[in-house]
């Protein structure tokens, strides 16, 4: 039997050699070789230490390559990195200086290898010569009586060896070669039965091969399959005609399974929301996600991640074998992911099938809601907290009338006593000093008390209910001061608030709450941009071109707006304060009652250096002022 292995690994060392000339320029260079030393990159027509792997080994090379040329011996090294030994040896040990570069265990196998196939060449040959008999010969006598021959001579020694075929009481052959000392047979076996043998005797005292016994075995399975062929030719033709049937069979299912797969195919295709199939270490079988290994939102960034987490809801599928419902952040955008297992034929979770949804307008949306809520919830808040400031305000405005008075019919009083009793003290003052403070006290207890009444109407005014027409006349320095009396308080722990009004602007229709709204907005933000020392916050309004459009900018000396997100700045729930609370609702709330009252809302700015927004809204339909 010829060692199809090794002869197929004689035929594969050619891909295990470099050559290379007299200038070290590679000439050829073998596929398995370039991928151990060159990782699969092809260096044909380079210096072969263009890349050769590690310094040392390959000054060792350059040392070896001399040596070979020049003394025409082979020399060889062990290569650390790659964990092999090198053999060096000439093409030509008499005239070409081309050079040979292999590995040692090539080498030594292609040696032994090239003593035996001669061997297994004669095998072949045999072999070939009976399957050409066999195909050749119209009668399985012909087979036999021609076969012989060319058995003897497929064996080591053809002259010393005779070949006896016997079959259903015939022999065929016969040869002798001298006197037998030994002999091999082997039975014909047709469907079970014995219906003969193949003797083979060899004389002189010599042995058979391994390969010679197995040559004998393989002669005598092919007889018996070409005798069930000529035998059964009629069985044959029967079931071909069934192989036919059922490859047709085949070919109509196929057909059918490619019509399913495509209507699978078109039906995922068509389905809005991502679909992946993975298993357990995140190899996808399928998805309709055109955007992986492109651009786009990778699983990867959706869900490899959990595949890495044993406590993640993912894992939890794989090890419950039940479906979940989760939700998952991704840069500022919202997936609602699903996920079924898919089981195997023995009940394990072999896949699973993940169904991912981009729900960030839905989030928006409810944010939103929650939002409205909030601020509802906050009108009614501070409509309550005005009402229940405004009753004690009222009283204390009242009585401090009747304790002026009051003071002013008893200092009359007092003075004639203060007269004859110089030393009188009221309220462990003395006398002169309460009489000159005690009025200063109640004017501004007044003040307080109409400052507290003024900011209970500003509260008032901006929790007050709004239909969100655009039929006010507004007059925009009213809505400035009015916005800044409700934030001074914030602002003036932050920064000095500066405002500069054209007093000769015109009003035009709008909204004056909603206006009043962007501009405590606008302020609180400009105030909270300043870190560390007291800033400064300028508001300025103007006409800009002569009455058509009014302008209010609100400029700050704060940090500043990087480059990277000032476009970003008016999009809903954007926002550098969330650890602060922020919702990223202001600007974005502002951006759209500015728009809405057909206005521009624009920003300038560098990091570091403040920032200035500019408001600018048509004056469209005039009421006189």
């Amino acid at each position: 039997m010829v060692n199809l292995n090794r002869e197929n690994f004689a035929l594969g060392v050619i891909n295990n050699i470099i050559i290379v000339d007299e200038n070290n320029i590679i000439l050829f260079l073998g596929d398995i070789i370039m991928d151990i030393i060159y990782k699969g990159e092809d260096r044909t027509g380079e210096e072969i230490f263009s890349g050769f792997p590690v310094h040392e080994e390959g000054d060792i090379l350059e040392k070896n390559l001399k040596l070979v040329r020049r003394e025409k011996v082979t020399k060889s090294f062990f290569h650390k990195g790659i964990g092999k030994k090198i053999v060096i040896f000439p093409a030509n040990y008499a005239k070409e200086k081309n050079i040979i570069i292999s590995f040692e265990d090539e080498i030594v196998n292609a040696n032994i290898i090239s003593s035996e196939l001669k061997e297994r060449v004669k095998e072949l040959q045999c072999l070939y010569s009976i399957s050409h008999e066999i195909n050749a010969a119209k009668t399985l006598g012909e087979v036999f009586e021609n076969t012989a021959d060319h058995m003897s001579n497929g064996f080591q020694f053809p002259d010393l060896t005779s070949v006896t075929i016997k079959l259903d009481n015939k022999s065929y052959g016969d040869k002798e070669s001298g006197e037998p000392t030994i002999s091999i047979e082997e039975k014909i076996i047709v469907e079970g039965d014995e219906r003969g043998l193949i003797k083979v005797s060899l004389s002189n005292g010599e042995k058979f091969l391994e390969e010679e016994f197995a040559l004998i075995k393989e002669i005598a399975d092919s007889f018996s399959k070409t005798i069930e062929r000529v035998e059964s030719r009629a069985d044959l033709e029967k079931k071909k005609l069934i192989l036919e049937r059922k490859n047709l069979k085949l070919l109509e299912l196929t057909e059918e399974c490619a019509r399913n797969r495509e209507e699978l195919e078109t039906l995922i295709d068509a389905i809005t929301d991502r679909i992946y199939v993975v298993d357990r270490d995140g190899n996808m079988s399928m998805s309709n996600d055109k955007d992986i290994g492109d651009e786009g939102h990778k699983f990867e960034d959706l869900c490899k991640s959990e595949l890495q987490d044993e406590k993640s809801p993912i894992m939890k599928v794989f090890i419950a074998g039940k479906s979940i419902n989760f939700e998952k952040k991704i840069n500022n955008l919202y997936f609602s992911i699903r996920v079924y297992p898919i089981f195997s034929q023995k009940d394990n979770v072999e896949k699973i099938l993940v169904i991912c949804r981009n729900v960030t307008e839905k989030k928006e949306l409810e944010n939103q809601m929650l939002q409205s809520n909030k601020l509802a919830s906050l009108g009614k808040l501070v409509a309550g907290i005005a009402h229940e400031i405004n009753n004690p305000n009222t009283f204390i405005r009242g009585n401090l009338n009747i304790i002026k008075e009051s003071f002013d019919d008893i200092f009359p009083i007092i003075n004639k006593y203060y007269k004859e009793q110089t030393d009188l003290k009221i309220a462990r003052l003395d006398y002169n000093v309460f009489r000159e403070n005690i009025p200063l006290l109640i004017n501004d207890m007044f003040e307080g008390s109409n400052r507290i009444k003024k900011i209970v109407d500003d509260l008032r005014n901006y929790a007050r209910k709004d239909e969100g027409f655009l039929t006010d006349d507004v007059d925009i320095n009213l809505v400035v001061n009015n916005a800044f009396r409700l934030v001074e308080s914030q602002t003036r722990r932050m920064a000095h608030v500066k405002l500069q009004l054209d007093e000769n602007l015109p009003i035009f229709k709008g909204n004056f709450q909603k206006l009043e709204q962007v501009m405590v907005n606008m302020i609180l933000n400009a105030a909270q941009s300043i870190n560390g020392q007291k800033g400064k916050v300028l508001i300025n309004s103007t006409s800009p071109d002569g009455g058509e459009h009014v302008e209010v900018k609100i400029s700050d000396n704060g940090k500043g707006i990087d480059e990277e997100i000032i476009n970003s700045i008016f999009d809903p729930f954007f926002t550098t304060k969330r650890d602060k609370g922020g919702t990223g609702l202001g600007l974005s709330i502002s951006y759209g009652i500015i728009r809405e009252h057909g206005g521009e809302i624009n920003v300038t700015s560098k990091s570091g250096e403040g920032a200035e927004f500019r408001i600018t809204i048509p004056v469209r339909r005039v009421t006189a002022k």
